[in-house]
């Protein structure tokens, strides 16, 4: 039995919305920062390590994507995929590993109104 399934949490850069010859994909890049661990300074800034994440959302998963907002707090749930392609400019080989999302869940930060974050506060009561 495979098993691919990755559930990370993070700070949203930025989401944007781009056409593909399949549909709309909306693609969420945010950041998880975490201690070093040889690192014994939280006050010092080279105490933290920041590792990036690209998050590709279809379907219903993009329709509700596209209220995710630059530092929402995030938890995205999907499978990790592998991208190679070559750059037109230098004829390198490049690759990078993205999370093809299942479902995205804003928990704090910039939400709105009609987000299951804000629909719980309003409601007193987690929506799922």
């Amino acid at each position: 039995m495979k098993i691919n399934v990755i559930v990370i949490s993070g700070k949203v850069h930025k989401a944007e919305e781009r056409d593909t010859k399949s549909g709309s994909v909306v693609e969420i890049r945010f950041r998880r920062t975490s201690p070093k661990v040889d690192s014994p300074e939280p006050k010092n800034a080279d105490h933290w390590h920041s590792e990036w994440f690209t998050a590709e959302c279809w379907d219903k998963t993009a329709e509700y994507a596209k209220r995710v907002q630059s530092g929402d707090m995030i938890v995205v749930e999907g499978r990790l995929a592998h991208q190679e392609w070559t750059d037109k400019e230098t004829g390198a080989r490049r690759e990078k590993y993205i999370i093809k999302a299942h479902r995205v869940h804003i928990v704090g930060g910039t939400a709105e109104v009609g987000t299951p974050q804000a629909a719980a506060s309003a409601a007193g009561q987690v929506p799922f």
